[in-house]
C-alpha cells in the first residue's frame, strides 16, 4: 500500500459523508497498525505516517436568545446593593447590546490612556475596544 492509496481512501470516506473526526480515528488506527508492523519487520514503509485527516468545522458559539438576555438584564437580588445591581445591568447591557466579548469588556477603561485596552467615549456614545487579533473597533453604546 502506498500513501496515495490512503489519500484516495480518505477522499472517498470524506465524499461519502463520514465526519472528519471519524476519519481521524480510522487514520490513527491504521497508523498504529503500520507502526506495529514496522516494529515486527513486516513492512518497510508506513503509508499513513504524516497524513492528516480533514479539518473538522468549529461550530459558532451560541448567542443568548432575546428572552434570556432580557431576563439576565432584569435580574434583581433580594436585599442587593443598588450600586452593584446598577453595575451588573451596565455590564450586561454592554455585553449584549454592544456585542462585546468578555475579554473586550474587562479591558474597558473610563478614559483613553496609554495602558487602556479599550475605553468608553461618553460624548460620542461609543466603546472603543481591542478585539481578537489586536484589532481596534468602535461600537455604539445604547
Amino acid at each position: 500500500m502506498q500513501p496515495h492509496h490512503v489519500r484516495h481512501w480518505m477522499a472517498r470516506l470524506h465524499a461519502g459523508g463520514l465526519a472528519p473526526r471519524s476519519i481521524a480515528i480510522a487514520l490513527s488506527a491504521w497508523r498504529g497498525l503500520y507502526r506495529w508492523l514496522g516494529h515486527e519487520g513486516r513492512v518497510a514503509l508506513n503509508p499513513v505516517e504524516g497524513l492528516r485527516a480533514p479539518r473538522a468545522a468549529k461550530p459558532l458559539p451560541k448567542a443568548l436568545s432575546v428572552d434570556h438576555a432580557v431576563a439576565l438584564a432584569d435580574h434583581r437580588q433580594v436585599d442587593g446593593d443598588a450600586r452593584l445591581e446598577a453595575r451588573d445591568r451596565c455590564l450586561v447591557e454592554l455585553l449584549y447590546g454592544c456585542g462585546l466579548r468578555v475579554a473586550e469588556l474587562v479591558g474597558l477603561d473610563v478614559t483613553p490612556g496609554g495602558g487602556a485596552l479599550g475605553w468608553i467615549d461618553r460624548a460620542d456614545a461609543e466603546a472603543h475596544v481591542l478585539g481578537k487579533g489586536s484589532k481596534r473597533r468602535s461600537v455604539p453604546v445604547g
